[in-house]
């Protein structure tokens, strides 16, 4: 009687903790940081006013307006217009993910991120 051929299975379902170096995930000259070089010069404190999540505060941290300008503004820059394309890319998409940089964010964050506040002042 011949044995049975011993082959592995792939397994799909199983986690991998993968170690990333994010810094190294684009390139020195790439867009994605050019768009957060200049966002670092603005200021944004007027975002911010409206956070109610502060330090020695209970509850959830707010998401960073500078990430989520940062997103936007790659998105669109790349013909994305989609918040729930802009979310799938930051987990696939090596830009998006470098933006991030190991925050995660949902479509319902960057749908419904708005604040009242003027374009115009900011960053005067």
């Amino acid at each position: 009687m011949e044995e049975a051929v011993r082959l592995p299975e792939p397994n799909r379902k199983q986690l991998i903790l993968q170690p990333t170096d994010i810094e190294g995930l684009i390139d020195p000259e790439h867009p994605a940081r050019a768009i957060w070089r200049v966002l670092e010069t603005m200021d944004l404190s007027r975002f911010c006013e409206l956070i109610r999540a502060r330090e020695g505060v209970a509850g959830r941290a707010a998401s960073n307006p500078r990430m989520l300008l940062a997103l936007w503004l790659y998105a669109i820059s790349q013909g994305v217009n989609s918040a729930r394309e802009i979310a799938r890319l930051c987990e696939a998409h090596s830009a998006y993910r470098w933006i991030c940089g190991g925050v995660s964010v949902n479509y319902h964050t960057l749908s419904d991120w708005s604040y009242p506040v003027s374009v115009e002042g900011v960053g005067e």
